[in-house]
């Protein structure tokens, strides 16, 4: 095999993966307009919530940690196309379902931190939607809340808890 026929070989595979990722990314549209919309709702109301209290923002560092929002979700969107059309395609189910389940799992965090900026600069404070899933959970089955308030426990007290 000389030279030309690897560059032959390489530009197949190159193309064909490029079409498949913009068929991914065609189908996904939907999910990438809401991480948008989630990101530029949870940014107005982190700018009004700090201007409530007082807190001096920099134009700098809110575009800095918009865009890296912007870069994470686009990461997390893509990892659940991959899944989506590696194992669940074989499997029988559509990519899409998959790559949608992924997102509700990694916006719920982005709404929990648009519904406490939105609550704090109204006055309400002390509000979370961890806290209302983990007493939901409790109601159920209590052992199942105790777990899911010792894990997030540890992960604020580990540092690993992302604080807007």
């Amino acid at each position: 095999m000389d030279a030309r026929e690897v560059t032959r070989v390489g530009t197949s595979v190159g193309l064909t993966f490029y079409a498949e990722i913009q068929v991914l990314i065609f189908d996904m549209r939907w999910l990438i307009l809401l991480c948008v919309v989630l990101i530029f709702v949870d940014l107005k109301f982190g700018l009004e919530n700090s201007q409530v209290h007082g807190v001096k923002w920099r134009r700098s560092r809110a575009s800095r940690r918009t865009v890296n929002k912007f870069i994470d979700y686009m990461c997390w969107l893509m990892f659940a196309g991959v899944l989506g059309a590696a194992i669940g395609t074989p499997l029988g189910i559509d990519r899409i379902v998959i790559a949608t389940v992924v997102m509700i799992l990694a916006c719920l965090n982005e709404v929990d931190s648009i519904i406490q900026n939105y609550c704090e600069s109204r006055g309400i404070e002390d509000f979370s939607l961890r806290k209302l899933l983990i007493s939901f959970a409790r109601k159920k089955d209590k052992d199942l809340g105790d777990a899911l308030d010792e894990t997030l426990k540890d992960k604020k007290k580990n540092g690993n808890e992302d604080i807007d």
